[in-house]
């Protein structure tokens, strides 16, 4: 039971993403609140300014209906002057008059003045229009001739001349006011003109500032807000997933603790058996009675055995070391052997257990017929524990995917108990048994349906379960598989080692041992080799001689196995003549492999090389694919000349592997270990072939690191070498 790591890389960049985001957010927000806070003080600053700007108008306004009413009092004062007819003596004694007179005239002056040019001291900015300017300008005539008359009569002068000042005093006032009215009313228009402009920038300013709000709001606030709503259901998410990753490791838990009572309840009903039996058969001299208690003892052991067996195909599928085996089988061949092996104990249940066949029969596929046929066992073993009346049916159906490819599904029906709703998510998770109807459990440890469903995954394929409790359970599962050739493949008991004829051989390998091989087996059966080590060489062979049939290793130095034929095939085109049969060599199991290269091929064999397949296929060029597994039946002395060159080349092949390795160069790494995989399985080195097989998958994936996968190799490689010198007799060589 693994818990689920919420700190993975995904998890680390969407934290990447959210922290940035994060970020740009509050950098919006400084921006945003930074402008707003300059609109408002612009707007305190403008409305300072207006302020001022009002109170300098209307000290203008005030001075300019002032310097009105002092051309008033002006003329009044000249007005009194000369109804008095005074003489300038009696004029000289009116202090009074004089005195308003000379006042008047001084601040009318200044007024005059500080309209046109400003007065800091009065609070006149002096900055008129060229309206005003215009005004003042119209109306300095009569200023001019006002003031000088004004002065005369201050000054010395006889009653005639104050008479025509007076005069000129009046004639000129209606003139001047006329203008001094205008001029005011000039200053009320431009100054209400610049209030208006100020309002209606104070308008925008507060427009603006409503527009960044606004844009705050929608830019800022609202992700803002959704980014919470977010993190708050995520951390939600997060929470009830842990809590679902807590409560699966509790039930792992305790189906573990209920699978160690279990595997132990199975280990010693069998081995109680096992020790009973046996000393009831030292005990007897009855022959008969003897072997029925070894029969028993046989029985108990098989049961030992399964459970031993479920026990290490769940180990390795754990440790992601379950292999498939790809051969060439009929679909239909694992339904009869399942019944085959079930039938005894369907009749001891006293159901009935029946395959139904298809209508079309599917065609020769490649895969793992034994995985096939140990799903089956297990699926229909559990149906006919569950089946108290009525049968089970196993079913065998497919569907074309298309010229290669073929969809195999495969159906367990039984009329049994069924399964809960409840049990029906977990009945294939490991160490699960379910209670049957009376409360009770079935027999097993809980791992069958485990494996099952893990044999299919590897497969490629889907495995479902449809049940209703009283009516029954259907298993289906269905995987997708290669169509194989439709020759028929010469078996082995058919004297393969005599050929109909001998034949010229073009072989292209470049591992020193498989030359070897491929050299004594075919010379032995009487044909004629020619070996060459890479694509070009085979090429220039070609255009020499000429070949019946030509074997070639998939994965060669430079041009590889595929291209070579092609060039071959080119070759003889070129000549006017039809190519030779191309048989295929290679380490990899996948049966994709074989369906890829089916045109380009006629043949097709995985290593290690089988003599008597190879010579089957070479008189019949029928298409064989057999797993990567180690010979039995070599013969000893080609075994020990194998051994020697193997010692001879391999430490120097190892080495570079290593340095490929380290220096992560993936396509070598995938080169050197294929090149060790096509000559490891004629030694006993199985879990080194199983690690060599890992680290060239590993060179062709790009996600895992090469320096640590696997870890031990090349301390196993250390223990071959040392195990085949010591068998070979030669020294050690370090």
């Amino acid at each position: 039971m693994s818990v689920p790591n919420f700190s993975d890389g995904a998890a680390s960049e969407s934290d990447s993403v959210v922290t940035n985001a994060g970020r740009r957010l509050t950098r919006l927000y400084i921006l945003a609140l930074s402008t707003v806070a300059l609109l408002s003080l612009g707007a305190q600053w403008l409305i300072q300014w207006q302020l001022g700007a009002g109170e300098s108008d209307s000290r203008v306004i005030n001075v300019a209906g002032r310097q009105r009413m002092l051309s008033q009092r002006l003329a009044k004062a000249a007005l009194r002057i000369d109804s008095r007819d005074l003489t300038m003596s009696a004029f000289a004694d009116d202090p009074h008059t004089q005195e308003e007179l000379s006042e008047t005239l001084g601040e009318w002056s200044d007024s005059h003045l500080a309209l046109q040019h400003g007065d800091k001291s009065v609070g006149l900015p002096g900055n008129s229009s060229a309206e005003i300017e215009r005004l003042f300008a119209k109306i300095e005539p009569h200023y001019n001739l006002m003031r000088e008359a004004a002065e005369e009569l201050i000054g010395d002068s006889d009653t005639l001349a104050r008479s025509a000042a007076v005069a000129t005093i009046q004639e000129h006032e209606r003139e001047f006011l006329s203008g001094m009215d205008a001029i005011v009313t000039q200053f009320v228009a431009e100054a209400e003109r610049r209030v208006s402009q100020l309002r209606r920038l104070e308008y925008a300013i507060l427009a603006l500032t409503l527009l960044v709000l606004l844009a705050e709001g929608l830019i800022v606030f609202r992700p803002a807000v959704n980014r919470i709503e977010r993190t708050v259901e995520r951390l939600a998410s997060l929470s009830q997933r842990l809590q679902a990753a807590k409560e699966q490791a509790e039930r792992a838990s305790t189906a573990k603790t209920r699978f160690l009572a279990n595997v132990s309840h199975e280990l010693r009903t069998p081995m109680t058996a096992v020790l009973g039996m046996t000393e009831l058969a030292r005990g007897t001299d009855d022959s008969v009675e003897r072997d029925n208690y070894l029969a028993i003892v046989e029985e108990a052991g098989e049961c030992l055995l399964g459970l031993l067996n479920d026990l290490i195909d769940i180990a390795r599928i754990d440790a992601d070391r379950l292999t498939l085996k790809i051969d060439t089988f009929d679909p239909l061949s694992p339904v009869s052997r399942t019944i085959r092996l079930m039938s005894r104990a369907a009749e001891d249940n006293q159901i009935t257990l029946q395959s139904i066949e298809p209508e079309v029969p599917p065609p020769l596929l490649l895969g793992d017929q034994e995985r096939l046929v140990q799903v089956l066992l297990n699926l229909t073993s559990n149906a006919i524990k569950a089946t108290a009346r009525g049968g089970v049916e196993i079913r065998c159906s497919g569907t074309p995917i298309d010229t290669h490819s073929f969809r195999l599904t495969y159906e367990v029906i039984d009329s049994g108990i069924g399964i809960a709703e409840v049990d029906r998510e977990r009945i294939f998770e490991t160490f699960t048994q379910v209670e049957t109807a009376d409360g009770s459990r079935s027999g097993g440890a809980g791992l069958g349906l485990a494996i099952c469903r893990r044999i299919i995954d590897a497969m490629g394929g889907e495995i479902q379960l449809k049940s209703e409790l009283n009516h029954g359970t259907r298993v289906t599962f269905a995987v997708t598989l290669p169509i194989a050739p439709a020759k028929v493949i010469r078996s082995p008991s058919q004297n393969p080692s005599s050929p109909s004829r001998p034949l010229n051989l073009l072989v292209v390998e470049d591992t020193e041992v498989n030359q070897v091989l491929l050299r004594k087996s075919l010379e032995k059966a009487g044909h004629r080799v020619t070996l060459t080590d890479d694509g070009e060489s085979a090429c220039e062979a070609y255009m020499l001689d000429r070949f019946d049939a030509v074997i070639i290793d998939l994965q060669l130095p430079g041009i590889d196995g595929a291209e070579t034929a092609n060039h071959l095939r080119k070759i003889s085109l070129a000549a006017g003549e039809g190519p030779p049969p191309m048989v295929c060599l290679t380490a990899y199991a996948e049966p994709t492999i074989a369906s890829s290269h089916a045109l380009t091929f006629d043949a097709y064999l995985t290593k290690p090389i089988r003599r008597e397949v190879l010579l089957a296929t070479l008189d019949d060029f029928t298409f064989q694919a057999a797993g990567i597994r180690r010979i039995e039946d070599i013969d000893p002395d080609l075994l020990a000349e194998l051994t020697e060159v193997f010692l001879a080349t391999a430490p120097a092949l190892i080495h570079e592997l290593k340095v490929a390795v380290d220096a992560g160069d993936r396509g070598k790494t995938g080169v050197l270990s294929h090149k060790l995989l096509g000559q490891l399985p004629y030694f006993d080195a199985a879990e080194l072939l199983n690690s060599v097989q890992k680290l060239e998958s590993a060179a062709s994936r790009h996600d895992t690191e090469l320096s640590v996968l696997p870890a031990d190799i090349w301390s196993e490689f250390d223990d071959l070498l040392s195990k085949l010198r010591a068998s070979a007799s030669m020294p050690s060589k370090n």
